[in-house]
């Protein structure tokens, strides 16, 4: 089985909720401040143990603003 990696950094992933939604904890930080709206995880308890239960709702892109010009990023 290949590893679980980051859709932005490529970092390896470890949690569910990551692994089910393609990006870490930082990007989707990173993402959430560019407008990007994503799904919430739904865990349950059983046992002592947390699991991931499902994601509720959609990976969301930013609306594109023609009134806002995007940004040149140096490289």
């Amino acid at each position: 089985m290949a590893a679980q990696r980051c859709g932005v950094c490529h970092r390896r992933l470890t949690d569910p909720a990551s692994i089910a939604m393609g990006y870490g904890p930082e990007c989707r930080g990173k993402m959430t401040k560019r407008g990007w709206k994503f799904p919430k995880p739904i865990y349950r308890v059983t046992h002592g143990k947390v699991e991931l239960v499902r994601l509720e709702g959609d990976l969301t892109p930013p609306a594109q603003s023609e009134s806002r010009p995007s940004k040149k990023v140096k490289r």
